[in-house]
């Protein structure tokens, strides 16, 4: 029994490293070439790895790819520019403050992952809009997004900072401005 479980480890670590190594060539593909006009073949040859790997560990193919990369690389990107905001508005008390460090991260981030800035100027839709493809996580990760924005736009207009009555149209703007 334990050699079974041996090996399932195995396969389980080998199938993630695979899909680590294929979302990372994928991002790179994406950015090149934009979703529509990658081909699985080269994200392959960019990765190291067989079309057959990539169908084992990606059976839904490119557009399980491209949520791989979004989750991988949104969620950090998400995360980051809230907490740095969040952190920013509990030491200044000031939203401007914090929208302008969570921007700076925002943009630290992108200067840091090139390849995803590049992924995401390519993309059909502005972020401001909605996300550029319709897939759960992704509408996901963008209404968590778009929540922490109108979290601070609503806290601007209580504040008197802001004077529109409209906290989500703001976050839109802001998030398309970003």
């Amino acid at each position: 029994m334990p050699k079974r479980r041996s090996n399932t480890q195995l396969r389980d670590a080998r199938a993630e490293l695979y899909r680590g190594l294929v979302r990372d060539a994928a991002e790179r593909v994406f950015a090149e070439h934009g979703f529509a006009r990658a081909r699985v073949a080269q994200i392959a040859e960019e990765s190291g790895v067989s079309i057959g790997t990539i169908y084992r560990v990606f059976p839904g193919r490119k557009p399980e790819i491209y949520r791989a990369i979004q989750e991988h690389r949104g969620t950090t990107l998400i995360g980051r520019t809230h907490a740095i905001g969040l952190e920013a508005w509990q030491q200044r008390g000031n939203l401007l403050d914090a929208m302008l460090a969570g921007l700076a991260a925002l943009v630290e981030f992108f200067a840091a992952h090139p390849d995803y800035l590049r992924l995401v100027l390519r993309e059909e839709k502005a972020w401001g809009v909605g996300p550029a493809r319709d897939t759960t996580e992704q509408t996901a990760m963008w209404r968590e997004g778009i929540g922490g924005a109108v979290m601070a736009m609503r806290q601007g207009i209580a504040e008197g900072l802001l004077v529109d009555d409209d906290p989500e149209a703001m976050a839109r703007a802001w998030v398309a401005i970003q």
